[in-house]
């Protein structure tokens, strides 16, 4: 079975979506949403680096009634921690950030950051385990346990 990329998860997730908002970050998840998925309730953050995980609070919190699922990068959310304690503050059950992490800011050309800012931690989802990763997106999607965060990683992680 291949490991399953960041276009692979982006598809599944994209043949399950209903009637969920989805939010996604400057660069490559919002340039695969929009040629694997576009639609309507779509919204790419072109030119807002690092405000994805920021805006869909925002549309979380202003309307409990939408699950709201934002399709960050790694790099990107470096640029805005400070979301993150705003999202663990708030806790909006109808919120799920997604983070593609793949240790580079790829879309203004691929610059590393830190070598000690490690992403993984509870949650992470390692891409070569498939079915783990698509048992966490089944749940962040409709009728599954809401979700704060997976962290889904292009490299191998360490237990």
């Amino acid at each position: 079975m291949s490991p399953l990329t960041r276009v692979g998860a982006t598809k599944y997730l994209a043949s399950r979506l209903t009637n969920e908002v989805v939010v996604s970050n400057l660069g490559q998840a919002s340039l695969d949403l929009l040629a694997i998925a576009d639609r309507p309730l779509n919204c790419y953050t072109f030119g807002a680096m690092g405000q994805c995980s920021s805006i869909g609070l925002g549309i979380a919190i202003g309307r409990p009634d939408v699950r709201v699922i934002c399709l960050d990068g790694d790099g990107s959310l470096l640029m805005n921690l400070g979301s993150l304690c705003t999202i663990a503050a708030e806790a909006p059950r109808n919120y799920v950030l997604m983070v593609w992490d793949n240790e580079v800011h790829q879309t203004t050309g691929g610059g590393t950051y830190s070598p000690y800012a490690d992403l993984t931690a509870d949650g992470t989802i390692n891409a070569l385990d498939l079915s783990a990763a698509r048992a966490r997106l089944n749940n962040a999607l409709p009728g599954g346990d809401p979700a704060t965060a997976l962290l889904f990683s292009s490299r191998p992680i360490s237990a």
